[in-house]
């Protein structure tokens, strides 16, 4: 089993060699994010957990869905949100949408 620093290790190679694509979503949501909740870039990995990891509450994750939303031209349904816990999960989701 990976340790969780293995697994960011792991996935930022694997962003690297990426020709923009989930690389530069990444870039702008970790952007979005730490402006949003005001944390240092280093923090927001796409194993971090929305809620636990980040500090976010419901009324920031409203306010980070009505971003997103708006960067991306695209709409998280309700039942969509639920299946969101990770900055991992919004990139896959906006990378499929």
């Amino acid at each position: 089993m990976l340790t969780n620093q293995e697994k960011n290790f792991n996935i930022f190679n694997v962003l690297r060699f990426l020709n923009g694509g989930v690389g530069m979503i990444f870039e702008k949501v970790r952007a979005i994010i730490c402006d949003q909740l005001e944390l240092d870039e280093d923090v927001v990995t796409l194993d971090a957990v929305l809620l636990e990891d980040l500090g976010a509450d419901s009324i920031d994750l409203a306010d980070l869905v009505m971003t997103l939303e708006d960067e991306f031209e695209m709409e998280i349904s309700d039942e969509e949100l639920e299946n969101i816990r990770t900055v991992a999960d919004i990139v896959k989701f906006i990378e499929e949408n």
